[in-house]
């Protein structure tokens, strides 16, 4: 097989790349997106007064959980963890300062919020983005379930000119979409691919191009379904 060219809006894993090579690909990752941590007295206020109370604490960002421990104490909080699979799981089971226990997890955000509403909880603290993502909240309030958002990182669009063709395009948030086609098109043969439904749906309006849609919310899943369909 021909050595197929892969381009990833975001930075990967240095053994990631080594992996594909080693398959017969070779990935150029550029991020399209930057991300920055918000740091303020008032949310190191807030967050230090939710450390102390046993609430359910939700995370769909592995940037969510990283911005989150950066503000808490040695103390470890009594929260209740709602989590994203990948990632995101991973982050919060090697942070320092969250409870190592994770109550439900999903592989997206929709199916979390269902794992969230049958525990039944009044209210749910979600830790979030400036840009983050409509489906969990809209549900959870639909189920009378009180969402208390705190944002504590931003997603700023970088884009980029690439000045040459790829096989596929790896799409890792709505975000990331419209940040590449700012400066981007796509030949009609390249493949995208897309980590979730609210990344495809962001895909459709720039492109007819095939999109094969990576459930699971992490890089490596992401690079499997390349293989995959490459196979």
């Amino acid at each position: 097989m021909a050595r197929v060219k892969i381009l990833s809006t975001k930075k990967l894993e240095p053994a990631l790349l080594v992996q594909a090579r080693e398959k017969g690909f070779t990935i150029r990752d550029q991020a399209f997106i930057n991300i920055r941590y918000i740091e303020n007295e008032t949310l190191k206020t807030q967050i230090a007064y939710l450390a102390e109370l046993p609430l359910a604490a939700v995370f769909t960002s592995s940037h969510a959980v990283k911005a989150v421990e950066r503000y808490l104490t040695d103390k470890v909080p009594g929260w209740n963890l709602f989590s994203l699979s990948g990632k995101t799981r991973t982050t919060i089971l090697n942070a320092q300062r969250l409870p190592p226990i994770i109550l439900e997890e999903a592989d997206h955000a929709a199916a979390l919020a269902e794992k969230i509403i049958l525990r039944q909880p009044k209210e749910v603290v979600f830790f979030c983005g400036t840009r983050r993502r409509e489906e969990l909240p809209a549900l959870l309030a639909a189920s009378g379930i009180g969402v208390q958002e705190v944002m504590v990182y931003e997603s700023e669009e970088t884009p980029v000119r690439i000045g040459e063709a790829f096989d596929a395009v790896l799409f890792f948030s709505p975000s990331a979409v419209h940040s590449f086609f700012k400066e981007n098109q796509l030949n009609d043969t390249t493949v995208c691919f897309a980590i979730g439904g609210t990344t495809r749906t962001a895909l459709q309006t720039y492109t007819g191009n095939t999109i094969i849609t990576c459930a699971q919310p992490a890089p490596e899943k992401m690079l499997e379904s390349v293989y995959n369909y490459y196979q």
